[in-house]
């Protein structure tokens, strides 16, 4: 998007974002990955930065957003399988300790299951 903002012009962002630590990073991850095999890869707040810089973006503001998800439904709009659901409480219930705070589970394994997953609204001024 860079080239193709006037100078001066301010590039906004938000998507989904993984905590700065490696396993948990890779954990949150693959958790989305099982859910839709389509999802590529999300970026920790650090990366998105560097990201920006790299395009000759200055950050102006960075901000967190958290949205709490009811797990069933959250899996179900995507379409997955039983085993599929399974294989993702499965993996909530042995989820490593700071992948698991970060998620913020709560219920696992329940009807009433829920997480959160974390979105980052950056902005960059060319």
């Amino acid at each position: 998007m860079r080239p193709r903002l006037r100078p001066g012009g301010l590039l906004l962002v938000q998507d989904h974002v993984l905590p700065e630590d490696g396993e948990a990073a890779c954990y949150v991850d693959l958790f989305e990955k099982v859910r839709d095999p389509g999802h590529n890869r999300a970026f920790t707040e650090s990366e998105w930065r560097v990201m920006f810089e790299d395009a000759g973006l200055t950050v102006e503001q960075a901000e967190r957003l958290v949205k709490r998800h009811e797990f069933v439904s959250w899996a179900e709009r995507q379409g997955c399988a039983p085993e599929t659901i399974a294989q993702l409480v499965d993996m909530m219930k042995n989820a490593p300790p700071l992948a698991a705070e970060w998620m913020m589970m709560e219920n696992i394994g329940t009807p009433d299951a829920s997480f959160a997953n974390h979105h980052l609204i950056i902005a960059g001024r060319k």
